[in-house]
């Protein structure tokens, strides 16, 4: 008796092989949109820019007073973790306008930097300004969780991305490469990788 040959001839393909593939043509796509000639990445050293450390009291009531004059700021939170019902606030940064931000140490005292954190209520809470982030999700529920409520219109970065381009990667560094042609100095490369034993810029 003979049997039918069932042998089949069957071809894998590889999905993560495909999505890179497409990521790259997309990111080709994107910069050939955005910039007339191929880029080359800038960093912190090839952009005029004015950051400030900010440290007293006298310091932040100067900055309340900038930021709440505008009608859109971009916001984030740096912290001792990634759950925000246990992190504790390092600093807050803000911007509101380009090449110009502003970074607010906190305390290493707890009680201290929730007082800090205190300060910049009245901000927050201004549902005239719009609040821009990256990940504001976790921004928010952090300072939910001290007590304190953002209000206004938000726009999250990292959210409006995975809706427009979800085969790609979402990440800030990434997107800032992709985007704009800058590289950013990683804050692990400046106060050690997040968790307890962050320093405090």
């Amino acid at each position: 008796m003979r049997f039918p040959d069932c042998r089949t001839s069957i071809t894998f393909s590889s999905a993560p092989t495909r999505t890179a593939a497409h990521r790259e043509q997309r990111e080709a796509q994107i910069q050939q949109r955005l910039f007339d000639e191929p880029v080359e990445e800038r960093t912190i050293k090839d952009v005029p820019h004015d950051y400030r450390i900010v440290k007293t009291a006298v310091e932040r009531s100067q900055l309340i007073k900038e930021l709440s004059s505008q009608s859109a700021i971009c916001f984030d939170t740096e912290t001792t973790g990634l759950d925000p019902r246990e992190a504790l606030p390092l600093g807050l940064a803000f911007a509101c306008e380009p090449h110009t931000a502003w970074y607010v140490a906190c305390p290493e005292d707890p009680e201290q930097a929730r007082g800090v954190l205190e300060e910049f209520r009245p901000i927050f809470a201004d549902d005239s300004i719009s609040k821009i982030g990256h990940n504001l999700h976790y921004d928010l529920s952090l300072l939910k969780w001290q007590g304190i409520d953002v209000r206004g219109p938000l726009m999250d970065t990292l959210l409006a991305h995975s809706i427009k381009e979800p085969e790609m990667r979402h990440g800030l560094d990434y997107l800032s490469k992709l985007y704009l042609g800058y590289k950013p100095i990683p804050t692990s490369d400046l106060i050690g990788e997040r968790g307890e034993q962050q320093r405090n810029m």
